[in-house]
């Protein structure tokens, strides 16, 4: 009973400091890409800051998930006896379960929008590169 309370504070505080990194690359990215958009002016980076926006609202969604996952609670407590307590913990289990494959799979789509942020970013710098113009760090 107090083993899925422990396990869903360690995967919750796990996903929030993924979470949190994520959020400050795409951070440093964005700023790069202003600074490659002050020095490139004739470059069209809409593209790159649509999906630095799409990356910051999943990434927003991902952190309230799994806020609100790190706020439920599972416990045996319904349990009426000694017969029911291998169902109830089934259940309890296969529920828990249930809502952190959710919350993970909330935190993989914040993933994902950052890594096609990052590689819209970096396609743009490449080619700024090559023109002497663009940042080279």
């Amino acid at each position: 009973d107090n083993k899925i309370p422990e396990l869903n504070k360690r995967l919750t505080t796990n996903m929030t400091e993924r979470l949190t990194n994520m959020q400050k690359v795409l951070e440093r990215a964005s700023l790069r890409l202003g600074e490659f958009k002050s020095a490139n002016s004739g470059t069209d980076t809409s593209s790159a800051e649509s999906e630095i926006t799409t990356a910051q609202a999943r990434i927003t969604s991902a952190l309230s998930s799994v806020s609100a996952q790190s706020q439920k609670t599972y416990s045996a407590d319904s349990f009426s006896s000694e017969e029911n307590l291998g169902s109830t913990m089934k259940a309890l289990i296969s529920q828990f379960e249930a809502d952190i494959k959710a919350t993970r799979d909330t935190v993989t789509t914040g993933k994902s929008s950052v890594a096609s942020a990052l590689k819209q970013i970096g396609a743009l710098l490449g080619k700024g590169e090559g023109t002497g113009t663009g940042t080279t760090n």
